[in-house]
């Protein structure tokens, strides 16, 4: 692994200070993202970061994640919570109608639907879960560390590329639903304006998302900062996108 800026060692010893858990590194060839933070519990006595070698260097990555972790962190533990899915199919159901009522469905279509609202569903939870927390330490890192702002722009751009991925992902006449796609949509917009440019909004925008867009990064930039409004800011973009009732909040559990 590559060495890691000072930067980097500083946020983890934030981390481990706060949580009383060290954070342990885990080179993973097989994994689906470039690197995923997993937080010590269930009795677990370490936090895990894995990470693809191929992502390396890792600093943006880690930097990014820990932080959000440690804004979970600084709240009481009486108030840190697990984000987890309501446990049913009331998502599909709704990305499925969604689907349905904007285009016309060949028997395959309609043969493939439900595994594809079940992808779509899950995707657009993970969205609204990690990118409002994730843009509030993406304008922090870029504020705080001057250091890390080319790094933070070069992670952001690649972000950036793999949710336009999405775009062009179908399935005969099956496509992601235009108001799923409004989270990548707020994250494209804040990214254009973090690093004074235009070009990621762009295909979101001709997907028709930008009006969605544009009111969840409203809601990112009335809501208060402090990280005891992390949980409200995910909640009102889910209100917005009519998601409220497809997960809940749970208790982190030690």
């Amino acid at each position: 692994m590559h060495p890691l800026l000072p930067e980097s060692k500083q946020l983890l010893q934030r981390l481990e200070s706060l949580s009383g858990s060290r954070v342990e590194f885990v080179r993973r060839e097989d994994l689906r993202v470039s690197a995923m933070l997993e937080i010590a519990r269930d009795g677990a006595t370490v936090h895990r970061f894995h990470f693809r070698p191929s992502s390396q260097p890792i600093d943006y990555l880690l930097c990014r994640q820990v932080g959000v972790v440690i804004r979970m962190f600084q709240l009481p533990e009486s108030a840190r919570m697990d984000f987890a899915s309501a446990g049913d199919d009331r998502g599909e159901k709704v990305i499925s109608e969604l689907i349905s009522a904007s285009s016309s469905l060949s028997q395959s279509d309609k043969e493939t639907l439900p595994a594809f609202s079940k992808m779509v569903a899950e995707w657009a939870l993970m969205q609204v879960r990690s990118i409002p927390t994730g843009m509030r330490v993406d304008a922090w890192l870029h504020a705080t560390f001057p250091n890390l702002r080319e790094l933070v722009a070069h992670g952001l751009g690649t972000e950036q590329q793999t949710n336009a991925n999405v775009l062009g992902q179908r399935i005969g006449n099956l496509t992601v639903p235009p108001i799923q796609l409004a989270p990548a949509m707020a994250y494209a917009l804040f990214t254009d304006r973090l690093l004074k440019t235009n070009r990621f909004s762009i295909p979101f925008a001709a997907a028709g998302a930008l009006p969605d867009g544009k009111a969840l990064l409203g809601l990112f930039d009335t809501i208060e900062y402090e990280p005891a409004n992390d949980r409200q800011l995910i909640d009102a973009w889910a209100n917005h996108l009519g998601m409220a009732e497809w997960y809940r909040w749970i208790p982190l559990k030690k």
